[in-house]
């Protein structure tokens, strides 16, 4: 018995060897510096950073090769598997680290960001791209520096970082524009409904569509296969990209000094993928021209959310319709060439060669038309239709993103800001503005199409040309807002471009709830402070569930169903007959309203959308349409969505309504227990903030287990649809995976008392107390207090790394 209990001693101490010691020495990775001296030859003169208490530098250079040269360092420093991910998901590169990646390279090379970019680094400002370049020089020179220690993922995974060139900057801005892209998958998505629906059930489905837009008539395109190969080779990124594109969604609003005790305040927050490390990086940078702090994309070097000493600037998605797709004739007698305008011209080909790890490499072709590449070519299922359809984006056309926030990163007034919105084309954004002078302002950074034809949803003919671009409106031309009279400007993806603008933008906007809210509490007082914009940015109260509650409850004042649940569902209309509408965690209320809301949507539309074919409904959704359709169905009693076409009866709204109510209790009681008010919110809404290297399998699990790379779950308060828009996939309630990206307010009146927050914390490394820091706070809807002048940033510097040549 001893000898037992002694080997199983030893046993243990094996274990404890293996997950203590073992990690220690074969994880024993660079850690970030943020102290003392450090060498870098390529510099001209020496470079001051000060981190503050949560590892947010602030650079001081003498001159901007040194400032630049030193961000792209720190970035890497910080993030430095988070930029090459980025990188290779830019070049079509994953398939290196992951051989299951082929199609998603594919996709990823269909879309030609590395193409685009390498031509927009000719086009871009000679100074700009200089800029850029002293930046990817900071960052090749960390990468050299660390090449036989590298970060813990390089490690795990086994590869090597990529250099970083300007070509990778200026792609970086195509590869944003496809993941904020909105007619992407949606439009072919609605043209697959388009295809299945008649006109009247069609409009119900999609309210935007009015006579003067209707559909094109095309012949059956069967567009289905090319919807679901889309979203499968997108979901396989998104577990790459640790699910980097999400809610496309943000909120950004200014108060005007007449609202203020002095001069504006700005606010934003913008909604992305969650991803860990999170997708933004804070940083503050001062040299030559520049005095600037906000956040930036790891990689590019420039604050795309932030302030100066002279004016702030917040960003919001406008959820322009840039891109249209066209169906291409193929000349039968030969297939390397198409009909346009009574000519048969030949498709430009771009072979792309792709590099796949432990294989042979794989090549395939990018066809190009007059229109834009051929997106039927990346994955097999979309191969399945002989009709290649082309697609046309605005992201096709050069433009200067770059030198538009380097220029918005210096600007001292509104006509600067106007000038640096000119250079800027994709991915188009609602821009607000203030400054120190008192001024407020708004202004959209977008290019809009001319279009000859319609403003279909639907994928237009090709061949004859009719329904080709004009060219695109001139920036004089555009809308903008300057000191209007409510003394505040406020974006929320809602209609932001009113009906008089004689141009088409969009049919995407989002349902305008998140608006109606902010705009109601920036009404509600004559005077606004730090303490109640911070208050707006996390208020979770839904202006959905007050709009339909009174719908649903109406259809419900005598409940039906089973003896068993019926007690049941007269607790839950009692718990919402009571609810303030607000989606706290805590609240049953909005667990219940949340789930009668999703079993409505399935009540309505999925049984006749499943008759219609596989996946019909999963294209539904995903083509982000829900809120605006039913929030219109319930104002119609005769809809023919209400009646279930399974059931051989005739229902109505109320039929449905009640019957959605019956499923839900029976849902929530079997998973959450029998008593309504224990089915609170945070319950099923969770956050779990993945690290880009965990996603579903046993091996990355266990990672996530041994090393604790993710972080959270925690429970979360709000919805898609509240101004704390914490949101969740319809395919997979009620998990969020996207939100606030970060949330700050700047203070024009006094600039060192401005707020930032990010979800989780600045470093991208897992062992790095500043990984995840800044959680706790960002989940409690606190805040940090952000430096800005040299004095304060020096008295409140936790530690000092000086750069020497």
């Amino acid at each position: 018995m001893r000898n037992f209990l002694k080997w199983i001693g030893i046993l243990l101490l094996v274990l404890v060897g293996l997950f203590i010691f073992i990690p220690n020495l074969f994880l024993r990775v660079p850690k970030p510096v943020r102290s003392g001296n450090l060498t870098l030859p390529a510099l001209e003169k020496a470079v001051t950073v000060y981190f503050d208490e949560y590892a947010v530098p602030h650079i001081y250079a003498e001159n901007e090769h040194d400032l630049f040269y030193a961000t792209g360092y720190i970035m890497a420093s910080e993030r430095l598997f988070q930029m090459d991910i980025t990188n290779r998901a830019i070049q079509g590169r994953l398939a290196e680290m992951n051989a299951g990646l082929v199609n998603a390279d594919k996709y990823l090379r269909t879309w030609g960001f590395h193409h685009i970019g390498k031509q927009m680094v000719v086009a871009i400002d000679t100074e700009s791209r200089q800029l850029v370049q002293w930046t990817c020089d900071g960052i090749n020179a960390y990468i050299d520096a660390h090449k036989d220690n590298l970060p813990l993922e390089f490690r795990l995974l086994g590869h090597q970082p990529l250099y970083w060139d300007p070509s990778i900057t200026c792609g970086f801005a195509r590869f944003m524009g496809e993941d904020l892209n909105t007619a992407w998958g949606k439009e072919l998505a609605v043209n697959r409904l388009l295809e299945i629906f008649d006109e009247q059930m069609a409009r119900d489905l999609f309210p935007a569509l009015s006579p003067e837009n209707a559909p094109i008539a095309l012949s059956s395109l069967e567009s289905g296969a090319l919807v679901e190969a889309i979203g499968d080779v997108q979901r396989e990124i998104n577990a790459v990209l640790g699910n980097f594109t999400g809610l496309r969604a943000s909120n950004n609003w200014t108060v005007s000094g007449t609202r203020t005790d002095n001069l504006p305040l700005l606010a934003n927050d913008m909604h992305l993928g969650y991803s860990q490390p999170p997708v933004w990086y804070e940083l503050h940078m001062v040299g030559g021209r520049f005095n600037v702090r906000g956040v930036a994309f790891p990689g590019v070097p420039a604050i795309m959310s932030g302030h100066n000493e002279h004016i702030a600037w917040g960003t919001t998605n406008v959820e322009a319709d840039d891109t249209d797709f066209y169906l291409e004739k193929v000349n039968p007698d030969d297939s390397s060439t198409y009909l346009y305008q009574g000519r048969w011209e030949p498709f430009e080909v771009r072979e792309e060669v792709i590099q796949v790890r432990d294989a042979e490499p794989v090549t395939f072709q990018v066809r190009e038309t007059v229109h834009g590449v051929i997106i039927n070519d990346f994955h097999h299922v979309a191969r399945l239709s002989d009709q290649p359809i082309a697609m046309r984006w605005s992201g096709q056309d050069n433009s200067d993103e770059v030198t538009a926030f380097l220029e918005l990163n210096r600007a001292t007034n509104w006509n600067e800001f106007s000038a640096a919105a000119a250079h800027f084309a994709v991915p188009g954004q609602n821009m607000i503005y203030a400054d120190r002078a008192g001024n407020i302002g708004w202004r959209p950074f977008l290019r809009v199409p001319i279009r000859k034809g319609a403003s279909s949803l639907r994928v237009l003919p090709g061949a004859s040309g009719e329904y080709d671009w004009e060219g695109y409106v001139p920036f004089e031309e555009m809308p903008y807002l300057y000191n209007p009279p409510q003394g505040h400007v406020a974006t929320a993806n809602h209609q932001s471009i009113t009906e008089d603008f004689p141009y088409y933008v969009t049919h995407y906007w989002v349902h305008p709830y998140r608006i109606r809210r902010i705009v109601e509490m920036l009404e509600a007082q004559d005077e606004h402070s730090m303490e109640t914009l911070m208050a707006i940015q996390n208020d979770v109260l839904s202006v959905r569930a007050r709009d339909l509650l009174p719908v649903l409850l109406a259809a419900n004042e005598q409940p039906a169903g089973d003896e068993d649940n019926l007690q049941s569902m007269n607790d839950a209309l009692e718990i919402l007959r009571q609810w303030d509408y607000v989606m706290d965690a805590e609240s049953p209320a909005a667990t219940i309203f949340a789930n009668w809301v999703k079993h409505l949507t399935e009540a309505i539309y999925k049984d006749e959308m499943d008759q219609a074919g596989d996946k019909v409904y999963e294209h539904f959704l995903s083509a982000g349409f829900v809120a605006k359709s039913l929030a219109h169905l319930l104002t119609r009693e005769d809809s023919p969505w209400f009646d279930d076409v399974r059931s051989g009866d005739v229902e109505t709204r109320e039929d449905i309504i009640r019957r959605a109510l019956e499923t839900t209790v029976g849902d929530l009681t079997e998973g959450l227990g029998p008593k309504a008010s224990k089915w609170t919110w945070g319950r099923l809404h969770t956050l779990t903030h993945s690290h880009i290297l965990v996603g579903d399998g046993a091996v990355v699990k266990f990672l996530n287990w041994w090393l604790g790379l993710n972080v959270g779950p925690f429970p979360m308060s709000g919805s898609g649809y509240t101004v704390s828009a914490v949101d969740y996939s319809s395919s997979e309630p009620f998990i969020s995976r996207s939100g606030p990206s970060q949330r700050s307010i700047i203070d024009l009146s006094n600039l060192d008392n401005s707020r930032m927050v990010l979800p989780t914390g600045q470093s991208g490394h897992p062992f790095d107390r500043h990984y995840n820091d800044q959680a706790e706070p960002f989940n409690a809807g606190e805040y940090r207090r952000v430096d800005f002048s040299r004095e304060a940033v020096e008295h409140n510097a936790y530690s000092t790394l000086i750069l020497q040549p």
